[in-house]
């Protein structure tokens, strides 16, 4: 269904909330239409419809934040650009401690309104812009109890004054592009084809203090003199965030449930021997270029140059980065060294028991399933998971067998 063809008055009345209710308790679309016309047979089809629509919108996204959504009203475009609220929270402190309460902020293109609720939350001032009529009148409701201002109109044609910050998410996503099982459209790579541009959101930071969320992939080339954070959250990188005015530093914030960390790097690392142990970085981490901060908190190095992974030998570092908070890596225990060619893996594992076979890889391209199923040694389901990580090397392609340590 459309977003065009949404009857917002009433998804946001009692019995459109009641219905969507009803809907979220099943899974199957066509059991949830049969059902939902015999419990409310005086509402209309397309009614019910929306209903159904709005149940599995609140049903992705719940999957992805891991909390309540059933207050907003939601819009299959809508929920692939939204911030996460641990994500949103961090960003509005963080305008407060930069700022203060009651700062000024222009969301300029506030979408469902998710980082409009968290700055409002935040004590900020905020007016909210948004292009789509639909997706407007969902950010209303998705904002009532706030003093959000929200108006509707182009954020390349909006006159902007009264503003110490602006905010804006431009547009990463090519709406009339063809849809994942998900309902995503494809992801737009070139920062020059969002909307607004990257070219456009320059010109506005000339005149005017702007943060700015970005593709977590972002060239360098674009990003100059702002300063770019990368945030990963529960594990998941999940955007990049920079900063109009700054030197062009970069940062990992890591979020977890309660609390975050920042890495920030400060030079290459150095390249070790392989250890006993191999550390591989959040994503937000090795997007930022902070490994080598990484590496020296576990006194270790690159197992090469060119490859992010780092091993040591420090037991006490290592048990010390497992018991940080959020986690920082994922951490394995080597258990041998081998070539990263199948009939050298196949004899480095053949004693070793496992009940799955893990690969991962850095710096070369192999066809993954084919070399599981190429080295993979009898399973016993009482043993542990056996990871095979690859790497390119100059002296030949390596692969490190491990066993991953939990934190």
């Amino acid at each position: 269904m459309s977003d065009n063809s949404i009857d917002l008055n009433w998804l946001a009345s009692e019995a459109g909330q009641i219905t969507i209710q009803q809907a979220a308790a099943y899974d199957d679309a066509f059991a949830a239409v049969t059902n939902l016309r015999k419990q409310n047979p005086d509402i209309e089809p397309d009614l019910i419809s929306q209903a159904i629509t709005q149940a599995k919108l609140r049903r992705s996204l719940l999957s992805r934040w891991k909390i309540d959504v059933s207050r907003f009203l939601l819009t299959q475009d809508g929920i692939h650009q939204a911030t996460r609220p641990a994500v949103a929270n961090w960003r509005a402190e963080l305008i407060v401690r930069e700022f203060g309460t009651g700062v000024r902020v222009l969301d300029l293109t506030c979408g469902l309104g998710f980082d409009a609720l968290a700055m409002a939350q935040a004590g900020l001032n905020v007016r909210a812009i948004e292009l789509d009529p639909i997706t407007v009148d969902c950010a209303r409701h998705n904002l009532l109890g706030t003093d959000v201002v929200i108006e509707q109109g182009d954020a390349t044609r909006m006159q902007i004054s009264d503003v110490d910050v602006i905010f804006i998410d431009p547009m990463r996503r090519d709406p009339k592009g063809a849809r994942s099982i998900d309902g995503a459209t494809a992801r737009i790579s070139n920062p020059d084809n969002w909307s607004p541009s990257w070219s456009f959101i320059e010109e506005l930071a000339e005149q005017h203090k702007v943060i700015c969320k970005v593709a977590p992939g972002i060239s360098d080339e674009y990003l100059g003199a702002w300063d770019t954070t990368w945030v990963s959250h529960d594990g998941d990188l999940v955007e990049a965030m920079a900063v109009s005015g700054g030197s062009g530093k970069k940062q990992a914030v890591v979020l977890g449930e309660s609390q975050g960390l920042v890495v920030e790097g400060v030079g290459p690392a150095r390249v070790s021997s392989i250890g006993r142990f191999l550390v591989v970085p959040d994503s937000a981490i090795t997007r930022a270029d902070a490994i080598d901060a990484l590496a020296e908190k576990v006194c270790g190095g690159l197992v090469n140059e060119h490859i992010g992974w780092i091993t040591t030998e420090s037991q006490q570092e290592i048990s010390n980065l497992l018991a940080s908070k959020p986690k920082l890596a994922d951490v394995f225990e080597i258990v041998a060294v081998t070539k990263a060619e199948p009939k050298s893996i196949s004899q480095a594992i053949r004693d070793i028991p496992a009940s799955a076979v893990t690969i991962m890889t850095r710096g070369i391209q192999i066809d993954v399933e084919q070399m599981r199923k190429q080295v993979a040694p009898k399973l016993s389901k009482s043993a542990p998971e056996l990871v095979v990580a690859l790497y390119r090397d100059d002296s030949g392609n390596k692969g490190l067998i491990c066993r991953r340590i939990a934190g």
